[in-house]
């Protein structure tokens, strides 16, 4: 099977199970060294995420302004698997998710307790890695009992509906230019957590969760998707095609 055919059957839920499994076989093998690892490699994860957006901006002339973050947004919810309503265009753009798709997947395999860290650290590092001035404020999550996730961006806002709905327009057009497949995602997540446990764990504790956290997926998901996943992740996610 080729890489485009493989990408296919990538979505939110093997990033999600990635992402939870390797939290959990850090904080079990090595308890708060473990989770302080989860906490650096998510901040790193979207720290990265948010950089590499910010690279094609300016490659495109654009400057680093909130606006410009949610129009270079790498990932595109195509499947519907999540429902974000717009809750305020002004003075803040506010959105509410009353449905998420990463968390139905932790639901489904039994990991929230493990997935929801990345609701804590994600978001506002993937904003900060665009521009360390721009501001999201999260006031609740789905994974931590919330009734939604509640975003607002801060100077983000739009005169009326019709400014929105061409605001989302120029964002469709960037579409083959800006998001990514989600076996890119998943490899560049398994990438930046791998790097962060060896920096804090060392090289051989690191191999241990990694390792650990592979075998889970492959159980989940079957030899095909991992070694994708795996040769995936042997790219530099630091750096923008």
């Amino acid at each position: 099977m080729d890489r485009k055919e493989i990408a296919e059957q990538f979505y939110m839920e093997e990033h999600a199970v990635l992402y939870a499994l390797l939290v959990k076989a850090a904080r079990e093998l090595y308890g708060d060294k473990g989770e302080l690892a989860n906490v650096e490699g998510t901040i790193q994860y979207g720290r990265e995420r948010g950089r590499r957006m910010a690279l094609r901006a300016l490659k495109d002339g654009e400057d680093l302004s909130p606006k410009n973050y949610l129009l270079y947004s790498e990932w595109v919810d195509d499947r519907k698997w999540s429902k974000k309503d717009v809750y305020a265009i002004s003075p803040a753009f506010t959105t509410h998710c009353t449905h998420c798709g990463w968390c139905e997947s932790w639901k489904k395999h039994g990991l929230l307790e493990y997935g929801n860290l990345y609701c804590s650290h994600i978001d506002v590092n993937l904003v900060k890695g665009f521009n360390p001035d721009n501001v999201l404020n999260i006031r609740s999550v789905l994974s931590q009992n919330g009734p939604c996730c509640d975003f607002e961006f801060e100077k983000v806002s739009f005169a009326n509906q019709e400014e929105l709905d061409a605001f989302n327009a120029k964002k469709r057009s960037l579409k083959d230019h800006t998001v990514k497949d989600f076996l890119y995602h998943t490899a560049s997540e398994l990438s930046a957590m791998d790097r962060v446990y060896q920096s804090i764990l060392g090289k051989e504790a690191a191999e241990k969760v990694v390792s650990t956290a592979i075998a889970g997926f492959r159980e989940k998901f079957g030899e095909e998707k991992t070694a994708a996943l795996l040769e995936e992740a042997k790219q530099d996610f630091t750096v923008i095609d």
